[in-house]
């Protein structure tokens, strides 16, 4: 039986099929690990904004195809603001997790942009 916390995926065997599997069992989209400070979807679209950074095509790929199960499951996103996606934040504070997330989810086709954001 395979775990139904998402971040046990990533830890264990990242794939796609591995994490629909995991929320075809019950697994939890929305969740959230205390030790990240952060949730799964934002793990995955983090990944996927590393793998880019680095130019790591096979990476970019696995990440994004989990991002897309994420989304097809509905996952919450804590979108930003317009307001909030100009304000310059130290990478400790969860704003600065939620730009990046924000910004690389509409570089995968999601969400709401702005003008002149991030």
């Amino acid at each position: 039986m395979m775990s139904k916390n998402p971040f046990d995926v990533f830890k264990h065997d990242p794939t796609e099929d591995n994490l629909r599997e995991c929320f075809r069992q019950g697994g939890r989209v929305n969740q959230f690990d205390d030790e990240y400070e952060q949730y799964a979807v934002e793990f995955a679209v983090l990944q996927h904004y590393n793998a880019r950074s680095d130019g790591d095509a096979a990476a970019m790929d696995l990440w994004r195809s989990m991002v897309a199960v994420f989304m097809e499951h509905n996952a919450i996103v804590e979108w930003c603001s317009e307001d909030e996606s100009t304000l310059n934040v130290s990478e400790t504070d969860r704003l600065w997790t939620r730009q990046i997330v924000h910004s690389e989810l509409n570089v995968l086709g999601y969400g709401p942009t702005f003008a002149g954001q991030f």
